[in-house]
């Protein structure tokens, strides 16, 4: 259970469950390894059972993403939200397709539907698609599903 102060001024926590603050973070890859394994696997035992090894904190106020990596109380990266609107991703073989679910989406969606898939979970979200770029740089690009532009972009920020 810890706090910290954004760069913007706001309290972020993780002393309360669910944290509007924590967020969770997963590979397209493991999610289509798991369905591999076990098709019907449940949202909450993939969630449960993913090995995270990294803590990843969001601010809810001015969107920049704090990682801590493997239990460390010191972030390792800070990354900065930036509003982007005439770039278009055509290829993205240079980068990781990954989505981030809140501690508050995970309770609220498997509180109202304890058994609901894996499968039939991410088949329904309409949030824009997120890629890791292998760019050196650990750009960060969220991407429109229907037309491919970028929404925005996260930047590692010092």
């Amino acid at each position: 259970m810890a706090h910290m102060l954004c760069n913007c001024g706001n309290k972020l926590s993780d002393v309360e469950y669910p944290s509007p603050n924590c967020i969770e973070f997963f590979y397209e890859k493991d999610i289509l390894q798991a369905l591999s394994a076990d098709p019907n696997i449940t949202l909450w035992d993939f969630t449960s059972d993913y090995d995270k090894g990294t803590n990843i904190w969001f601010c809810n106020q001015c969107g920049r993403i704090y990682i801590f990596d493997n239990g460390s109380r010191m972030w390792s990266k800070k990354y900065r939200k930036l509003d982007i609107s005439d770039i278009s991703i055509t290829d993205n073989a240079q980068m990781s397709k990954f989505y981030i679910l809140s501690d508050v989406d995970i309770e609220k969606v498997c509180t109202d539907n304890e058994q609901i898939t894996l499968s039939k979970y991410f088949a329904s979200v309409m949030k824009p698609n997120l890629y890791f770029c292998d760019d050196n740089k650990g750009t960060i690009y969220a991407v429109n599903p229907q037309n491919n532009n970028v929404v925005y972009k996260y930047n590692i920020e010092d």
